[in-house]
């Protein structure tokens, strides 16, 4: 038979000490300093120089992220700008549509076109919709035939459709001279 322990019994409980550390937060991690002091931190010392970082998760200062960024920028090929495919600027996280965008980034971000770190875009297009995937019967039975051609109706129209849906930046970065060149004529407008 199963031994009876009552809550008021000496076997169901003794008290102990507990040792361990503490964060700035409060939370207990016990022998785990490192994370106890993690936890309480705000920030740490940057990688490459030491000095502190903007947020305790940035390995890095914003002055070496910014010649890190740039680093691995000036790696990717170059190329020339046609003056209509859209520009991403890595170091503003905006997408520019045309020259004149570009060209007020500069004025209003205080950055130079180089500083902008522009990379050009590639179109995404919409995809066509399989309504098998799309929809899931409960028996892994055909679809009605209306929905089927429903589908197919719309799957043709987006086929037809050369418009983009969306832009992705590529790692190649354009060339300031040919940006620069979209200026002149921006100016003397």
């Amino acid at each position: 038979m199963k031994e009876l322990i009552f809550p008021d019994s000496e076997k169901a409980a003794k008290k102990v000490t507990v040792e361990g550390w503490v964060s700035r937060n409060g939370k207990f991690y016990g022998n785990d300093e490192y994370i106890a002091r993690y936890d309480g931190s705000t920030t740490r010392h940057c990688e490459k120089c030491g000095k502190p970082t903007r947020e305790k998760y940035f390995l890095l200062c914003d002055e070496c992220r910014l010649v890190k960024d740039t680093e691995t920028y000036l790696s990717y090929p170059e190329v020339d700008w046609d003056g209509e495919t859209v520009l991403y600027s890595e170091r503003v996280d905006s997408f520019f549509y045309d020259p004149y965008d570009v060209f007020d980034a500069t004025l209003c971000y205080e950055l130079t076109v180089e500083d902008l770190r522009l990379v050009v875009c590639e179109p995404e297009y919409y995809r066509t919709i399989d309504p098998y995937e799309f929809y899931y019967t409960e028996d892994d039975s055909t679809l009605p035939k209306e929905i089927v051609e429903a589908f197919e109706v719309l799957n043709d129209a987006i086929d037809k459709c050369k418009e983009p849906a969306s832009w992705i930046p590529t790692k190649k970065r354009v060339s300031v001279d040919s940006i620069k060149g979209f200026f002149k004529n921006y100016e003397n407008e």
